[in-house]
């Protein structure tokens, strides 16, 4: 019989309730433990051959300041479209910059160059 800690068998219970397998923001949430409890708990289970941890990696993809802009405000291509269609479809490069609110840095970007 393996001796167990009292977090590390409340652990154990709590993952028998839920299935057996879980993932660790789930048991940190149904334990009312800390995430550094939980993974040191998990960690002692695994080292005495009662669970087995499952790392799998995840993609997280965030926004940059500029990728917001973008979001919120359209492409440099689409605002500078948007403009030039509403001028009347035959506008100057400079008016249609302005109508856009393209800075000079996306200028270019917007012409495709």
């Amino acid at each position: 019989m393996v001796d167990l800690r009292v977090q590390e068998f409340g652990l154990l219970s709590l993952l028998k309730n839920l299935g057996g397998k879980v993932s660790i923001n789930r048991l940190i949430l149904e334990s009312n433990l800390s995430d550094s409890a939980v993974m040191r708990s998990a960690l002692e289970l695994q080292e005495k051959n009662l669970i087995t941890i499952y790392v799998e990696p995840h993609t997280i993809i965030n926004l940059t300041s500029e990728g917001v802009v973008d979001a919120e405000d359209g492409l440099p291509e689409r605002r500078l479209l948007n403009a030039i269609i509403e001028l009347g479809g035959k506008i100057e490069l400079k008016i249609a910059y302005e109508k856009s609110r393209l800075t000079s840095k996306f200028e270019k970007i917007a012409l495709g160059c």
